[in-house]
């Protein structure tokens, strides 16, 4: 059994990786996306926990990234997660 890190003070150590160190597979497995490449319109508002018409409208104003092929949009995955963790610019903060 291993002792759990503890400092000066006595207090345990938070031994969890900080969230700007995590992966970008570790975002996707915690937001429930797996190692999907891309999701619709749809799997993208459930992650995101918003409606799919903010997801268009996020698409429309170029806050979500979006790749259309044909008549489909796609999210792609990583683009989606490097967005989420960048978080808005000072322009789409104001808007």
């Amino acid at each position: 059994m291993s002792a759990t890190p503890t400092n000066e003070a006595g207090h345990t150590e938070q031994t969890s990786e900080p969230l700007d160190d995590l992966r970008l597979d570790q975002w996707a497995d915690m937001l429930g996306i797996g190692s999907k490449a891309v999701l619709t319109t749809r799997e993208t508002a459930s992650v995101l926990r918003v409606s799919e018409k903010s997801v268009r409208e996020g698409i429309k104003d170029g806050t979500i990234p979006c790749v259309r092929l044909g008549r489909r949009l796609l999210v792609p995955v990583p683009m989606l997660l490097s967005s989420l963790l960048r978080g808005p610019t000072a322009t789409e903060a104001a808007g």
